[in-house]
């Protein structure tokens, strides 16, 4: 299924990355990662992950593969 609005939830961050909803949630709560909310679900842009996840000193190749996941996560859901 294909994603149509590009936004990233706390779930699909998680399962993107196999680290717990509140690892995340912490990021959003502690103002680490933009998002926006919309109704009662907060919605994360891909390139704001992928700048948090830089500001975070990973390397070159990490970021290569953290982005690959992002898209290839982005493309079946």
């Amino acid at each position: 299924m294909e994603n149509k609005n590009g936004f990233l939830t706390i779930t699909d961050i998680s399962k993107i990355f196999d680290i717990s909803r509140q690892a995340v949630d912490g990021w959003l709560v502690n103002k680490r990662l933009k998002f926006s909310r919309i109704g009662n679900t907060r919605r994360i842009r891909p390139e704001d992950l992928i700048e948090y996840l830089e500001s975070l000193g990973n390397s070159p190749a990490a970021m290569e593969n953290f982005k690959k996941d992002i898209r290839d996560y982005l493309q079946e859901k």
